[in-house]
């Protein structure tokens, strides 16, 4: 039976110098996820990631050629955004506390529960549509704002004249409804 794909997608780099485990992890998280990609080292995967950026980076640490943390570090000064996870089957706590700092998102211990992983890989993906969304929206009211030095000031003054009035009358229909009761209470 087939295991449905998540509803939120994007594309996922797996960066592991072990090809055996770089493919495992790909077969594991394209069961839940519609665009996964490898590379072997930290280098490969910059290069990857420059060309076409992806959503989320899962990177181990040790890796020849280019580590998890030089590929963060280098990943950072161009890239502040994407979610990097990093997996290791060394219990590191000072290159933990330096990939933190280095702005990962998160830090998995090998070996790992397949269902961790896949809600880790959820979870960043999820930060990063949301942070893709928050700077649509700043966008967007920049460029409303912008838009409103456009405006005469007389279009202005009638636009806060019509909300004024419609704030009137909704004082008006709030005020005859206590008034028709306090009618009613009179009348009985």
């Amino acid at each position: 039976m087939d295991t449905p794909k998540n509803e939120v997608n994007g594309r996922i780099l797996v960066v592991d110098d072990e090809d055996g485990l770089a493919s495992a992890i790909e077969d594991l998280l394209s069961e839940s996820f519609d665009w996964v990609e490898t590379a072997n080292n930290g280098q490969d995967a910059l290069d990857k990631h420059k060309t076409e950026p992806f959503n989320v980076i899962l990177s181990d640490l040790r890796m020849p050629v280019l580590d998890g943390l030089d590929f963060l570090r280098q990943l950072r000064s161009f890239d502040l955004e994407t979610p990097f996870i990093i997996l290791t089957a060394y219990g590191d706590q000072e290159a933990t506390i330096t990939a933190l700092k280095l702005g990962a998102f998160d830090f998995l211990n090998k070996p790992f529960a397949p269902h961790v992983l896949v809600n880790r890989i959820q979870d960043a993906l999820n930060y990063s549509l949301a942070i893709k969304q928050a700077k649509k929206d700043i966008q967007n009211f920049s460029e409303t704002v912008q838009m409103e030095q456009y405006i005469s000031p007389r279009v202005k003054h009638a636009a806060q004249k019509l909300l004024a009035m419609q704030n009137i009358r909704v004082v008006f229909s709030n005020a005859n409804i206590s008034t028709n009761s306090n009618t009613k209470k009179i009348n009985k």
